[in-house]
């Protein structure tokens, strides 16, 4: 079993501009303006691992993530805006939750080859259309926890120092 954990904080920004913005530009003018997002990422990821027998590898893997989300709006010359249509976009919020697992089995081909045969599990929470929504003006997520489907993945790697590579011939 090992217990792995990384943290990075990333930031962002774009412009916001009518008629995607918000329902509300139908009503009223909304100027343009940018959306100004910090996300800092915690993912904490527990693997088990079992060796089914010699040459093959069972593993599992758990993973839990903090999502703290920090955010503003301005408008585009820097000075503070408060959007008529609230917070539906981004929120100052610190989620929690578990993102996909997923269960994977190596097995070693010869003594330089592996091959790994896997798949996520859909078990992180995940939301609807995040751009229908705001379309809608409905409050939504664009930070999610999952895939909401099996991520089935095939891969192989080899063993740099096993390749022997014959003289060329001039």
């Amino acid at each position: 079993m090992s217990l792995d954990v990384a943290h990075s904080v990333f930031e962002t920004s774009h412009v916001a501009e009518c008629p995607g913005v918000a329902p509300e530009c139908a009503a009223t003018f909304i100027p343009p303006h940018e959306h100004h997002v910090a996300l800092g990422l915690t993912h904490t990821e527990l693997t088990a691992e079992y060796d089914v027998r010699d040459g093959m590898e069972l593993a599992l893997r758990l993973p839990y993530d903090v999502k703290a989300m920090t955010d503003r709006y301005t408008t585009l010359d820097g000075a503070p805006f408060t959007p008529p249509y609230g917070d539906i976009h981004h929120r100052t919020e610190t989620l929690r939750g578990i993102s996909d697992p997923s269960l994977d089995l190596d097995v070693a081909a010869g003594d330089a080859w592996i091959v790994a045969l896997g798949t996520t599990l859909p078990a992180g929470h995940i939301v609807p259309d995040p751009i229908v929504l705001g379309r809608e003006g409905k409050t939504h997520e664009h930070i999610q926890f999952g895939s909401g489907t099996f991520e089935p993945r095939l891969a192989c790697s080899g063993t740099a120092t096993s390749f022997s590579r014959a003289p060329r011939r001039s």
